[in-house]
């Protein structure tokens, strides 16, 4: 087509931050903004994550998002070496009410990470908004 368009960016703006509250416990939060065809649109989360000493990380997101309170997420990790699998869902809610549920959004992936080996070094993963 000759007809010109435009479109505009939809800015996000987070803001987040986790504490390690004792030597396997990790707690998080975030608050996110995005405007969106001229609106705000405010979202929140707060995390708890558990590291089990044989490499395995598991922990539970709940969020507020579109002013709906039903936000609970799960995340996974396992790291053997220079691997790390991952996989966490933002809403797990809705893999059991599939009837009444939109979304729901499900990423896993693995990591390779190369280079000098430092011992007693545990990786810290910020909580998935």
């Amino acid at each position: 087509t000759q007809n010109s368009y435009s479109t505009n960016l939809n800015p996000t703006f987070t803001l987040a931050g986790t504490h390690k509250i004792r030597q396997n416990w990790l707690i998080g939060a975030a608050a996110q903004v995005t405007i969106y065809d001229e609106q705000v649109l405010p979202a929140f989360m707060l995390s708890g994550m558990y590291s089990f000493d044989f490499g395995l990380d598991a922990g539970l997101i709940y969020g507020m998002k579109n002013k709906k309170f039903d936000n609970l997420g799960i995340q996974l990790g396992f790291k053997r070496g220079p691997v790390q699998l991952f996989a966490l869902t933002d809403n797990i809610l809705g893999a059991f009410q599939f009837r009444e549920t939109q979304n729901f959004h499900l990423a896993a992936g693995v990591n390779f990470s190369f280079g000098k080996e430092i011992r007693n070094y545990r990786i810290i993963r910020q909580p998935v908004f």
